[in-house]
């Protein structure tokens, strides 16, 4: 983590300043804001990360995550990101405690400095090369990972700030791993920004949704609705659209809007 800005500009971007507090003074509360991929959408991305998975060893984890990397630095033009996520660490399987509680969760980070010069196809593999570094370390303790890192308690919060969660829903799902369709008006939240991924296998259609958890005395709704549709519109294009993967850059994406984009051509 050597060099790195704990302080994400990401959520300097979009904090509402009219209401922050002092961390002492924060109330922890959070909402949510979900939206489903087009079945079109979605098969386009599990086809897409399955053709790569034998040869290159590829997730849709891999594939998401990298998704995710490509908007934050559109929204902020911030090229070194740094994003917490969970690590599902699995004790005996046969164990009665395995059984009652499923997985045991630590605190990972994942530092990426993206090149906005690169492919989008080039950048997947950075990211799947990323995560298999560090998951080589993720059965670390996650206090021996922090001191070995020199991070400070202060900077420990920072970075966690900002997570990626994914999650895959299978027949198989315990109750205490499926996660609940409808999403709760109001609720505590862990962290101040967290992109839920969730892969739906219980159907035969097979179904990805995302859902924004964030802290809303740092957030107003409208503001992750904007950040939300931005991030649609993203997916759509990689995965729906004439851009190529293999050949564009990723600075050739956009994350404007459809009206934005009528006023820009209007314009010009």
């Amino acid at each position: 983590m050597a060099g790195y800005d704990s302080k994400p500009k990401l959520l300097t971007v979009l904090i509402n300043k009219d209401t922050l507090v002092s961390p002492r003074r924060r109330i922890p509360y959070g909402a949510s804001l979900s939206f489903v991929l087009e079945p079109y959408l979605t098969q386009q991305m599990i086809t897409y990360g399955a053709a790569n998975s034998v040869t290159e060893g590829l997730t849709l984890f891999h594939l998401c995550l990298t998704t995710y990397y490509i908007f934050l630095f559109k929204l902020t033009q911030e090229t070194d990101l740094c994003i917490g996520s969970i690590a599902a660490a699995k004790r005996d399987e046969n164990s009665e405690l395995q059984q009652v509680i499923g997985l045991l969760d630590s605190a990972l980070f994942y530092r990426f400095k993206i090149d906005p010069t690169q492919k989008f196809a080039q950048q997947l593999l950075n990211v799947k090369d990323l995560c298999s570094n560090i998951h080589q370390n993720s059965t670390l303790p996650y206090e021996q990972i922090i001191d070995s890192c020199y991070i400070s308690n202060q900077q420990q919060m920072q970075l966690l700030r900002n997570m990626f969660i994914f999650k895959v829903i299978d027949n198989n799902s315990t109750l205490f791993t499926r996660v609940p369709k409808d999403d709760a008006d109001t609720y505590l939240a862990k962290y101040d920004l967290t992109l839920n991924v969730h892969y739906d296998k219980t159907n035969e259609e097979h179904s990805l949704s995302y859902s924004f958890q964030y802290a809303t005395d740092l957030f107003q709704h409208s503001t992750i609705q904007t950040m939300s549709d931005r991030f649609h519109a993203l997916l759509q294009q990689l995965f729906s659209s004439p851009f190529h993967r293999e050949k564009q850059p990723i600075y050739e994406l956009s994350i404007l809007l459809p009206h934005e984009i009528q006023i820009y051509n209007e314009l010009n």
